[in-house]
C-alpha cells in the first residue's frame, strides 16, 4: 500500500513540476501588450480602414465587416471563416491550445491552419492561447476535466470567462473581428446587445 502511495506522490509531483515548468516557459514567451481604449461607434470596412461610425463607411462607399476597429482578423476571407466554423471554432481552438500547452506554440500552428484564417489572424489567435495558458490554466483544465458546457447557468464557463477578462482586450485589439464584432451568432450563446446588428 505504501508504494502505491509513494507512486502516486511521485506522479503527482513530477505532474505539478511539469505544469509549472510549461506555464512558466510559455509565460516567459509570452509579451503583455498595453491595450488602447476601444473608440465607441468605431466600424471597420471592407477597405481594411477603421471608420468613426457606419454612416461615415457608408459616406465612403465601403461596406462594413464589423464592428470596432480593424485588426489582423478585418477582411472579408478570415471573417467568412468565422461564419463558415461559428458552431465547430471554440472547440477547434480549445483543442489547438491544449497542443499549446503540451507540446508549444508550434503544434498550437499546425492544428489551427486547417481552421483556415489567414496567417496574421491565425497569430492573434494563438497568441490569445499563449495568454489564457499564462493567466487561466488551471480554471481551463478543470473545466476541460469536467466536460463544462461553454455556458453555465447562462454566464461563460470559469474558463470562457477567464480568457475573456484576462485576454479578451488583447485578442480584440489584435484580431479585430471575431464573431460578435461580425454579428455572428456562435456556439457561445452571448447576450444580444453583445452580437452586432448592422444599421
Amino acid at each position: 500500500m505504501r508504494s502505491v502511495v509513494r507512486t502516486l506522490f511521485v506522479v503527482l509531483t513530477a505532474a505539478v513540476v511539469v505544469v509549472l515548468g510549461l506555464r512558466a516557459r510559455i509565460a516567459f514567451f509570452y509579451e503583455e501588450r498595453v491595450v488602447p481604449a476601444p473608440v465607441p461607434g468605431t466600424v471597420c470596412a471592407a477597405d481594411g480602414v477603421s471608420y468613426p461610425s457606419e454612416a461615415a463607411a457608408h459616406a465612403a462607399g465601403r461596406q462594413v465587416l464589423h464592428a470596432t476597429a480593424c485588426g489582423a482578423c478585418s477582411n472579408a476571407a478570415d471573417v467568412e471563416v468565422l461564419r463558415r466554423t461559428r458552431d465547430t471554432l471554440t472547440l477547434d481552438a480549445r483543442a489547438c491550445g491544449l497542443r499549446y500547452f503540451l507540446i508549444g506554440r508550434g503544434a498550437a500552428t499546425r492544428c489551427l491552419a486547417p481552421v483556415g484564417f489567414t496567417p496574421a489572424c491565425a497569430d492573434c489567435w494563438i497568441d490569445d492561447m499563449a495568454c489564457a495558458i499564462t493567466h487561466c490554466t488551471a480554471i481551463c483544465l478543470w473545466s476541460r476535466l469536467t466536460g463544462e458546457p461553454n455556458n453555465v447557468n447562462g454566464k461563460l464557463n470559469d474558463c470562457l470567462q477567464c480568457d475573456e477578462t484576462q485576454c479578451g482586450p488583447e485578442f480584440g485589439r489584435c484580431a479585430g473581428a471575431n464573431r460578435r464584432r461580425s454579428g455572428i451568432v456562435s456556439d457561445i450563446e452571448r447576450p444580444a446587445e453583445q452580437i452586432w446588428q448592422r444599421q
